[in-house]
């Protein structure tokens, strides 16, 4: 399984990539959808400063 930070950037297009590859993907929004195990994790481009700062918010940067 491989999440997809979908925060910010173009995170639906990476979703359409992971498809036609066949890969299982699920989306990461906030810390309860990290809690079942993923073997890697997808940060679409966007800003580094705003993305931090949304990580912090909904308390994703530790996890």
């Amino acid at each position: 399984m491989i999440g997809v930070l979908a925060l910010q950037g173009a995170f639906a297009e990476h979703e359409k990539i992971l498809d036609r590859l066949g890969e299982n993907w699920r989306e990461i929004r906030k810390p309860s959808d990290l809690k079942s195990p993923i073997d890697g994790l997808i940060l679409p481009g966007g800003e580094s400063t705003v993305q931090a700062k949304l990580l912090r918010d909904l308390e994703l940067f530790s996890p």
